[in-house]
Parts: C-alpha cells; structure tokens; sequence
C-alpha cells in the first residue's frame, strides 16, 4: 500500500492535471500506481521464484469486455485490486517494447513521461498517441483481440503471464 500510494504522491508532484482533478483516467492512474507497487514490492519483498503480480490476476471482464469501460472509477466492480488496469498497463509497455524500446524505457515512458505531459480528461487521447505512436482505439483492439495478450483461442480470455514484467525490473532502472 505504501508504494502505491507513494506512487500518487509522485504523480502528483509531475502531473498538474491530476493535482487539480482534471485528469482521472482510472487504468493510467490506478493501474500505474499499482504496475509501480508491484514493481517495488518484487524488487524488495517478493523470494525470486515469485512474483507479486500474481496477485493480479482477476482479470475476467478482460474476456469480452471493453477496456474503455477501465477509464472510469465507476468500473470498480470489474477491476478487483486494480488487476485489468494493471493488465492494461503492461500491455501498453509490451507494446512499446515492440517498437524497440527496452523494458525499462517503456515503463519509463508510461510512468514518468506520460504524466510529465499534464494529460486532461479532455486531451488524454492526443497526448496518448503523440507519445505512443498509435492512437487509444486501436490500443483498446490490440488489447481486445491480439493473440500477443490473449489465451488461445482469443474468446478464451487475456493472458496475464503475457504480459508480466521480468524479475530483473528494477525501480531505479525505470526512474
């Protein structure tokens, strides 16, 4: 709890939109500071044959559900312990990672460089695609429909072991 909530204070010292509750994206607020603990709590707390990450695993309305429906604190019912934001999270840095930037900067680039940008809920989506390379929509597909991040057949579901960092993921090596 502490490192995730440490998280928002960081985020809050970066990120004026947040600061003034004009940026409230669930999946890039929660799902980050919950992407971080985990980051941290492996890193600092988990054995090596291990990882916290495994707590996030309730990720079932990722089967045929909607992530738009993530960007929302209402979505509270189909998020148990912030499990399909962190999935959206981790998705987004494995696509990054596809684009040719290493695990760390990837991370980097979602933790650090996307809030450094102030975001609003009314400009989120071209601040997005500016510092990604591809727009929301056709992330929120990707997430839906490829076989990258899905059980085979797709209808099956999402595949959290997919996604997943590499134990060697370290906090210093992102920040």
């Amino acid at each position: 709890v502490i490192a995730h909530e440490y998280f928002h204070l960081y985020q809050l010292s970066i990120h004026n939109s947040m600061s003034d509750g004009t940026f409230n994206i669930k999946w890039l607020v929660e799902g980050t500071a919950a992407s971080f603990e985990s980051v941290y709590t492996d890193q600092y707390y988990s054995p090596s044959d291990q990882t916290y990450f495994m707590a996030q695993t309730s990720v079932d309305f990722l089967v045929d559900g909607d992530p738009a429906v993530l960007e929302s604190y209402s979505s509270h019912d189909v998020d148990e312990n912030y499990s399909a934001s962190v999935f959206i999270v981790l998705t987004l840095v494995k696509e990054l990672m596809k684009s040719g930037l290493s695990e760390e900067d990837a991370f980097k680039r979602v933790l650090a460089d996307f809030p450094a940008q102030s975001p609003t809920d009314a400009n989120w989506k071209s601040v997005f695609k500016s510092l990604f390379g591809f727009s929301v929509d056709d992330f929120y597909n990707v997430v839906k429909t490829s076989p990258d991040y899905r059980q085979v057949p797709v209808t099956d579901g999402v595949d959290v072991n997919k996604v997943r960092p590499s134990r060697s993921l370290t906090v210093q090596n992102i920040f």
